[in-house]
Protein backbone atom coordinates (compact mmCIF):
# COMPACT_ATOMS: atom_id res chain seq x y z
CA UNK A 1 0.00 0.00 0.00
CA UNK A 2 1.14 3.27 -1.04
CA UNK A 3 2.47 5.43 2.23
CA UNK A 4 0.43 8.46 3.65
CA UNK A 5 2.51 11.44 3.80
CA UNK A 6 1.97 15.12 5.26
CA UNK A 7 4.49 17.24 4.42
CA UNK A 8 4.60 20.10 6.99
CA UNK A 9 5.91 23.52 6.02
CA UNK A 10 5.76 26.33 8.90
CA UNK A 11 7.12 29.95 7.91
CA UNK A 12 6.70 33.47 9.12
CA UNK A 13 5.93 35.75 6.43
CA UNK A 14 7.17 33.66 3.30
CA UNK A 15 9.06 30.81 2.06
CA UNK A 16 12.13 31.44 0.00
CA UNK A 17 11.88 30.70 -3.75
CA UNK A 18 14.84 28.06 -4.10
CA UNK A 19 12.45 25.82 -1.18
CA UNK A 20 9.59 26.26 -3.30
CA UNK A 21 11.32 25.02 -6.57
CA UNK A 22 12.60 21.89 -4.64
CA UNK A 23 9.38 21.36 -3.11
CA UNK A 24 7.93 20.79 -6.29
CA UNK A 25 10.87 18.62 -7.79
CA UNK A 26 10.41 16.22 -4.49
CA UNK A 27 6.54 16.14 -4.99
CA UNK A 28 6.68 15.36 -8.71
CA UNK A 29 9.37 12.36 -7.96
CA UNK A 30 7.53 11.25 -5.13
CA UNK A 31 4.17 11.14 -6.59
CA UNK A 32 5.02 7.22 -7.58
CA UNK A 33 5.63 6.67 -4.62
CA UNK A 34 3.65 8.46 -1.72
CA UNK A 35 0.62 9.94 -1.88
CA UNK A 36 1.19 13.56 -0.07
CA UNK A 37 -0.83 16.24 1.49
CA UNK A 38 0.94 19.56 2.20
CA UNK A 39 0.02 20.88 5.49
CA UNK A 40 1.60 24.88 6.46
CA UNK A 41 1.36 26.88 9.58
CA UNK A 42 1.92 30.50 9.77
CA UNK A 43 3.17 32.57 12.81
CA UNK A 44 5.88 34.06 14.07
CA UNK A 45 6.11 31.39 16.94
CA UNK A 46 7.73 28.67 15.40
CA UNK A 47 6.57 26.35 17.92
CA UNK A 48 2.96 27.07 17.81
CA UNK A 49 3.11 26.47 14.12
CA UNK A 50 4.45 23.15 14.34
CA UNK A 51 2.26 22.22 16.93
CA UNK A 52 -0.63 23.47 14.96
CA UNK A 53 0.48 22.19 11.71
CA UNK A 54 0.55 18.44 13.57
CA UNK A 55 -2.66 19.19 15.17
CA UNK A 56 -4.42 19.94 11.63
CA UNK A 57 -2.82 16.77 10.16
CA UNK A 58 -4.35 14.99 13.17
CA UNK A 59 -7.73 16.69 12.69
CA UNK A 60 -7.91 15.74 8.64
CA UNK A 61 -8.82 11.96 9.98
CA UNK A 62 -6.32 10.79 7.48
CA UNK A 63 -4.32 7.87 8.21
CA UNK A 64 -0.67 9.38 7.69
CA UNK A 65 2.26 7.11 8.41
CA UNK A 66 4.34 10.02 7.90
CA UNK A 67 5.07 13.56 9.02
CA UNK A 68 7.78 15.40 6.56
CA UNK A 69 9.17 18.61 8.19
CA UNK A 70 10.71 21.35 5.59
CA UNK A 71 11.66 24.46 7.13
CA UNK A 72 10.82 27.37 4.89
CA UNK A 73 14.74 28.08 4.01
CA UNK A 74 15.85 24.97 2.65
CA UNK A 75 16.88 22.99 -0.66
CA UNK A 76 17.18 19.29 -0.88
CA UNK A 77 17.60 16.83 -3.48
CA UNK A 78 14.07 15.77 -5.55
CA UNK A 79 14.61 12.32 -4.18
CA UNK A 80 14.88 13.12 -0.32
CA UNK A 81 11.49 12.23 0.67
CA UNK A 82 11.90 8.38 -0.78
CA UNK A 83 15.40 8.18 0.64
CA UNK A 84 14.56 8.50 4.04
CA UNK A 85 10.62 6.67 3.97
CA UNK A 86 13.35 3.63 2.89
CA UNK A 87 15.11 3.41 6.33
CA UNK A 88 12.43 2.32 7.99
CA UNK A 89 13.41 4.27 10.84
CA UNK A 90 11.02 6.42 13.41
CA UNK A 91 12.72 9.58 13.20
CA UNK A 92 15.37 10.44 10.74
CA UNK A 93 16.94 13.55 8.26
CA UNK A 94 19.27 15.78 7.72
CA UNK A 95 21.52 17.87 9.51
CA UNK A 96 22.53 21.24 8.08
CA UNK A 97 24.93 23.90 9.34
CA UNK A 98 23.56 27.38 10.96
CA UNK A 99 23.42 30.44 8.83
CA UNK A 100 25.80 32.90 10.92
CA UNK A 101 29.19 32.40 11.28
CA UNK A 102 30.90 29.92 12.12
CA UNK A 103 27.98 28.15 9.97
CA UNK A 104 28.20 25.28 12.75
CA UNK A 105 26.13 22.00 12.09
CA UNK A 106 22.81 22.09 14.23
CA UNK A 107 22.47 18.45 15.31
CA UNK A 108 23.82 16.81 18.16
CA UNK A 109 25.03 13.11 17.95
CA UNK A 110 24.32 10.59 20.65
CA UNK A 111 26.34 10.41 23.99
CA UNK A 112 28.63 12.81 22.81
CA UNK A 113 29.85 11.09 19.70
CA UNK A 114 31.55 12.79 16.97
CA UNK A 115 32.00 11.22 13.53
CA UNK A 116 32.86 12.93 10.12
CA UNK A 117 30.19 14.76 8.38
CA UNK A 118 31.52 13.58 5.56
CA UNK A 119 31.10 9.67 6.36
CA UNK A 120 28.55 8.06 4.61
CA UNK A 121 25.47 5.93 6.75
CA UNK A 122 23.63 6.49 9.45
CA UNK A 123 24.46 7.70 12.72
CA UNK A 124 22.53 7.62 15.86
CA UNK A 125 21.20 11.56 17.30
CA UNK A 126 20.84 13.17 20.71
CA UNK A 127 18.96 15.85 18.41
CA UNK A 128 18.50 16.57 15.01
CA UNK A 129 16.80 19.64 13.74
CA UNK A 130 13.34 19.73 12.00
CA UNK A 131 14.18 22.11 8.77
CA UNK A 132 14.24 18.37 7.45
CA UNK A 133 12.96 15.82 9.05
CA UNK A 134 11.00 12.63 8.37
CA UNK A 135 9.00 11.22 11.94
CA UNK A 136 6.36 8.42 11.99
CA UNK A 137 3.36 9.68 12.36
CA UNK A 138 2.93 7.29 15.44
CA UNK A 139 5.53 9.33 17.10
CA UNK A 140 2.98 11.98 17.45
CA UNK A 141 0.22 9.66 18.37
CA UNK A 142 1.79 8.33 21.34
CA UNK A 143 3.70 11.22 22.24
CA UNK A 144 1.89 13.75 24.42
CA UNK A 145 1.03 17.31 23.76
CA UNK A 146 3.10 19.29 23.92
CA UNK A 147 5.28 17.89 21.05
CA UNK A 148 7.14 21.09 20.24
CA UNK A 149 6.87 24.03 22.85
CA UNK A 150 8.43 27.68 23.54
CA UNK A 151 10.66 27.51 26.43
CA UNK A 152 12.90 30.23 29.05
CA UNK A 153 16.80 30.32 28.25
CA UNK A 154 18.34 27.33 29.25
CA UNK A 155 15.40 25.11 28.52
CA UNK A 156 14.56 22.68 25.67
CA UNK A 157 12.34 23.98 22.85
CA UNK A 158 10.98 23.99 19.82
CA UNK A 159 13.03 20.70 18.04
CA UNK A 160 15.04 20.06 20.84
CA UNK A 161 12.18 19.84 23.08
CA UNK A 162 10.74 17.38 20.68
CA UNK A 163 13.72 14.86 20.60
CA UNK A 164 14.55 14.83 24.02
CA UNK A 165 10.62 13.55 24.69
CA UNK A 166 11.17 11.48 21.95
CA UNK A 167 14.23 9.24 23.27
CA UNK A 168 12.67 8.80 26.41
CA UNK A 169 9.74 7.39 25.21
CA UNK A 170 12.36 4.82 23.83
CA UNK A 171 12.67 6.25 19.68
CA UNK A 172 15.54 6.52 18.17
CA UNK A 173 16.81 9.47 15.83
CA UNK A 174 19.08 9.33 13.05
CA UNK A 175 21.11 11.38 10.61
CA UNK A 176 21.47 10.39 7.20
CA UNK A 177 24.85 11.60 6.13
CA UNK A 178 24.50 11.10 2.69
CA UNK A 179 21.59 13.63 2.33
CA UNK A 180 22.93 15.66 4.71
CA UNK A 181 25.86 16.58 2.35
CA UNK A 182 22.96 17.95 0.07
CA UNK A 183 21.43 19.64 1.91
CA UNK A 184 21.46 23.54 1.58
CA UNK A 185 20.54 25.98 4.70
CA UNK A 186 19.68 29.53 2.96
CA UNK A 187 21.01 32.61 4.19
CA UNK A 188 21.72 36.44 3.73
CA UNK A 189 25.14 37.99 3.38
CA UNK A 190 25.64 41.67 3.69
CA UNK A 191 27.72 43.01 0.89
CA UNK A 192 29.82 46.63 2.35
CA UNK A 193 32.95 47.60 1.70
CA UNK A 194 35.39 45.74 3.25
CA UNK A 195 39.67 46.48 2.54
CA UNK A 196 40.91 48.56 -0.11
CA UNK A 197 41.86 45.19 -1.88
CA UNK A 198 38.19 44.24 -2.10
CA UNK A 199 36.77 47.05 -4.11
CA UNK A 200 37.16 45.95 -7.72
CA UNK A 201 35.55 48.27 -10.68
CA UNK A 202 33.75 46.22 -12.81
CA UNK A 203 35.51 45.50 -16.21
CA UNK A 204 33.33 46.42 -19.02
CA UNK A 205 29.63 46.11 -18.29
CA UNK A 206 28.88 44.06 -21.73
CA UNK A 207 31.66 41.52 -20.55
CA UNK A 208 29.63 40.55 -17.84
CA UNK A 209 26.83 40.28 -19.89
CA UNK A 210 27.70 38.51 -22.34
CA UNK A 211 29.46 35.93 -19.63
CA UNK A 212 25.74 35.91 -18.16
CA UNK A 213 24.28 34.82 -21.16
CA UNK A 214 26.48 32.11 -22.26
CA UNK A 215 26.39 30.53 -18.30
CA UNK A 216 22.67 30.89 -18.92
CA UNK A 217 22.53 28.87 -21.89
CA UNK A 218 25.12 25.94 -20.51
CA UNK A 219 22.28 25.69 -17.49
CA UNK A 220 19.47 25.53 -20.10
CA UNK A 221 21.57 22.25 -21.52
CA UNK A 222 22.02 20.91 -18.29
CA UNK A 223 18.33 21.35 -17.59
CA UNK A 224 17.81 19.54 -20.98
CA UNK A 225 19.54 16.68 -20.05
CA UNK A 226 18.21 15.99 -16.40
CA UNK A 227 14.66 16.20 -17.90
CA UNK A 228 14.79 14.13 -20.26
CA UNK A 229 16.40 11.43 -18.20
CA UNK A 230 13.41 12.02 -15.97
CA UNK A 231 15.38 13.56 -12.81
CA UNK A 232 13.89 17.06 -11.64
CA UNK A 233 16.98 19.44 -11.32
CA UNK A 234 17.24 23.25 -9.79
CA UNK A 235 18.92 24.93 -12.29
CA UNK A 236 18.02 29.38 -11.53
CA UNK A 237 18.44 31.46 -14.61
CA UNK A 238 19.21 34.65 -12.55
Amino acid sequence: MIPKVAICIPYYRGVEGPTLFCCMDLAAYSAAHAQMMTISCSGCYVEDNREGAVEFAMNTGVPFDWLLWIDGDMMFPHDALVRLMAHGKDIVGANYRQRTPPYAYVGHYLNGLEPDLRAPGLYPMGHLPTGFLLTRFDVYRHLPQPWFKAGSRGEARDDVYFCRQALAAGYEIWCDHDLTMQIRHISTQEIGWFAPEQIVRVQGAQINVDKSAEESQKRAKLSRKVFEAGAPAILENP
